[in-house]
């Protein structure tokens, strides 16, 4: 009897302590949450663009891996584009020497092929690859004045001239946005190698784009004192431009948008010599901006944003601002020396380096409170300069840029 009455208290216990709701609640998310952006013409993987998505957010498809040593060193090509993984898990960037070419390396480092262009002058007027969920991967090369396609297999669909500057976008429906410089325009490119159109405008700084998350607005830098233009694809016109804080604005950080449709840019503030970042809502009005005191005239890299909305940016300083344009926290990481990209657990990838007797390489990974989770030391290539890195599935991919040839495998 006394059994019995243990195992009915035992019960009776569980069943109290038991959420009986039904269903339960949904978990309240803060104001600036990131819901993923479907994007049906994009490859289904890790990191299948610069910046990794058309609003340029900088933010991974799952986690960084972890990773613990140089796994290789492949001192055979000469970097001047960003990495990007496709589905297949092959690494692609482009090499401009000897080889010169579109580059497929497998996770293991290993070249599956090469698509083979003419030599090349370096890194201005290159895309980065971006591959579309056919597998097919897409860039721009400068030498030729084309833009290609390249099958996953390494054969060509096709190359329509233009004298592309850049980055390249993509579109819902699978059509390429890409630049020319003569004339200076933002051209509109079939998934079948067609221009179908193209807008002229001098204010354009033929760069980088960000896209809407609905898919219906194109944003770039400007010049002639525009800081920020927007582009309605619908129309082919332009929506608006906000003039610049001042005539020589910042212009190498491509604008970034959040879910929510506000666009982020980079640009110095009135009578100071210093940068700040601006948000302004998708139709052109400004949210609010902050400056950032201790990045001066320092170039800053392409701010990335969090799932939570939290932006980071900075050059000798790192800077976390909320959703709301409040520095949440600044941390000295001495000098960053590539863009930062930021996973779905809001760690970020960068590395740093730091100039005393030597010249000091690291990657770091840090938590979205800036605390160092993990680090590696890299190879002590004086006055190099990494592109972002591109992380795979089990690996990351970091090429040099601006030094000696040489790629590094990270596991």
């Amino acid at each position: 009897m006394k059994k019995l009455i243990i195992i009915l208290a035992v019960l009776f216990l569980i069943f109290i302590s038991c959420d009986t709701t039904d269903p339960k609640p949904p978990e309240e998310k803060p104001p600036g949450y990131q819901e993923d952006i479907h994007w049906p013409s994009l490859a289904d993987s890790p990191w299948p663009m610069y910046h990794g998505d058309p609003q340029a957010t900088g933010r991974l498809k799952g986690e960084i891996p972890v990773f613990n040593k140089i796994e290789k060193q492949i001192e055979e090509y000469f970097s001047v584009s960003a990495p990007v993984v496709g589905e297949d898990s092959c690494f692609y960037f482009i090499s401009s020497q000897f080889p010169s070419g579109l580059i497929c390396l497998t996770q293991e480092g290993e070249r599956k092929w090469i698509y083979s262009l003419p030599r090349g002058y370096g890194a201005d007027g290159v895309s980065s690859p971006l591959v579309t969920n056919s597998g097919d991967i897409i860039f721009g090369y400068n030498r030729t004045d084309s833009i290609y396609s390249i099958s996953s297999s390494g054969k060509l669909n096709w190359r329509v001239s233009l004298k592309c500057r850049n980055e390249l976008n993509i579109g819902e429906d699978g059509t390429i946005y890409a630049f020319s410089t003569v004339p200076k325009a933002l051209n509109a490119i079939s998934s079948s190698g067609n221009i179908i159109w193209s807008l002229e405008d001098p204010d354009l700084y033929t760069l980088s784009t960000a896209i809407s998350p609905v898919g219906n607005t194109v944003y770039s830098l400007g010049v002639n004192g525009i800081a920020l233009i927007a582009i309605d694809l619908n129309s082919k016109n332009i929506k608006w431009k906000i003039k610049a804080e001042e005539p020589d604005i910042y212009r190498n950080a491509t604008p970034l948008v959040d879910y929510q449709g506000n666009i982020y840019v980079i640009m110095r503030e009135v009578g100071r010599d210093t940068n700040g970042i601006y948000s302004y809502s998708e139709n052109g009005n400004l949210r609010w901006h902050v400056i950032l005191p201790d990045v001066g005239t320092d170039e800053p890299f392409n701010p990335v944003m969090d799932r939570n909305g939290n932006i980071y940016v900075g050059t000798k300083i790192l800077y976390a601002i909320d959703y709301t344009g409040n520095i949440v926290w600044q941390k000295d990481f001495i000098q960053l020396s590539n863009e930062l990209l930021v996973d779905n657990r809001e760690n970020l990838l960068f590395a740093t380096n730091e100039l005393t007797e030597f010249w000091l390489e690291t990657l770091i990974q840090i938590n979205g409170k800036g605390d160092i989770i993990n680090k590696i030391s890299l190879p002590n290539f004086t006055g190099a300069q990494y592109f972002a890195p591109a992380v795979g599935y089990t690996s990351i991919l970091m090429p040099l840029s601006y030094a000696q040839d040489a790629v590094l495998f990270i596991k």
